[in-house]
């Protein structure tokens, strides 16, 4: 899912942040335009995400935030995976949910961290390329750190109570990622936010609007970028592109088959 800025030398990648194993995605066509690129362009730096607001810092604890009901499925679930109580105990629900969301992924054989944006960002960092983010990283973690606690809740619920749809919504955006089929994200887009409306709507439409200067920024820069960000991002009329069009008349065209 490649896009380009009309009359630039910006391209725009719809990502994913997990990879089946032995299943390429990283075809010949991001790898072209990363190397024409001198400058690529992240959500945010992909090293060390911030622990501290991750976790409770003023003596709460994750059993007086959460259902008792709640708190001994996420308990009995955290030691499944031989994690540590006391981290549980420290968790915000977001927290706990992702991790166990990350555990749950990479037992079924898809890594969190093997993603087409770490891999850029690796392989940026090794070629000494240009890095810019597009954001801090207490932004992008504050997105969930501000949902509402009911929906902090119901993620963590729906995690523990449905691993299968979790397992599902992932491979789903895999699979129509891979497929270049915008339809499907823009559906699995308005399940997130049926679902889990506030929490969704920070992590994807007001961030996507937080990120339009800075992006403006680099298309009117005149150099070779490469923006890499969740497909989820790109679709829908909420999308970057949308964005950058109806603010500032930047249109963009697809260009998965040409380049």
């Amino acid at each position: 899912m490649i896009w380009k800025f009309d009359n630039s030398n910006t391209y725009l990648l719809g990502s994913v942040h997990v990879l089946k194993p032995g299943i390429e995605y990283y075809s010949k066509d991001i790898d072209h335009l990363y190397s024409i690129s001198d400058h690529i362009v992240f959500e945010t730096d992909l090293d060390n995400p911030p622990i501290h607001l991750m976790k409770y810092g003023n003596g709460e604890r994750l059993g007086g935030n959460i259902s008792n009901n709640l708190y001994t499925k996420t308990k009995k679930r955290w030691e499944k995976y031989g994690l540590s109580l006391a981290d549980l105990d420290l968790s915000k629900p977001w927290a706990a949910a992702t991790v166990l969301s990350i555990k749950l992924l990479e037992k079924h054989g898809m890594e969190w961290g093997n993603g087409i944006d770490k891999e850029l960002f690796i392989r940026t960092k090794n070629d000494n390329k240009v890095i810019h983010t597009l954001e801090s990283q207490d932004t992008a973690y504050s997105c969930l750190d501000n949902a509402p606690p009911e929906e902090q809740q119901e993620f963590l619920s729906m995690v523990i109570s449905n691993p299968d749809g979790i397992l599902t919504m992932y491979s789903r955006i895999l699979n129509s990622w891979a497929s270049n089929n915008t339809a499907s994200l823009i559906a699995i887009l308005q399940d997130c936010l049926k679902t889990l409306p506030l929490l969704y709507t920070g992590l994807v439409i007001e961030r996507n609007g937080l990120w339009t200067n800075a992006i403006l920024d680099r298309i009117k820069s005149g150099q070779n970028n490469f923006i890499v960000v969740g497909a989820l991002h790109c679709v829908d009329t909420c999308s970057i592109q949308n964005n950058i069009r109806n603010i500032h008349g930047y249109t963009s065209s697809n260009i998965y088959e040409t380049c």
